[in-house]
């Protein structure tokens, strides 16, 4: 299959650089610094103006230190294109 991956930066504070590793199987990893006091959500879409984020294991919350994190998607239902981001913000 034809697979692409487009960045989309917003600017949150603090800034993080998400990365991307595709597996034999079409699956793709992303991986992310974490930051303390913080919670990173990946959300997905198929237009770029709908996300979702009821992906399995997609959240990480109560982060109580700085680490890198990985997610995979083994969902079946990818469909033809698919984005993703990682949505942080503060704890509530």
């Amino acid at each position: 299959a034809d697979l692409s991956v487009r960045s989309i930066v917003e600017a949150p504070n603090p800034p993080f650089i998400v990365s991307h590793l595709f597996d034999s199987s079409d699956s793709i990893t992303l991986s992310w610094s974490t930051s303390v006091g913080f919670d990173d959500q990946v959300q997905y879409s198929t237009d770029l103006e709908n996300w979702f984020d009821d992906l399995q294991n997609s959240s990480f919350n109560d982060i109580s230190n700085s680490s890198t994190v990985s997610f995979t998607d083994i969902s079946d239902a990818k469909g033809p294109i698919r984005f993703y981001r990682v949505k942080r913000t503060t704890e509530p």
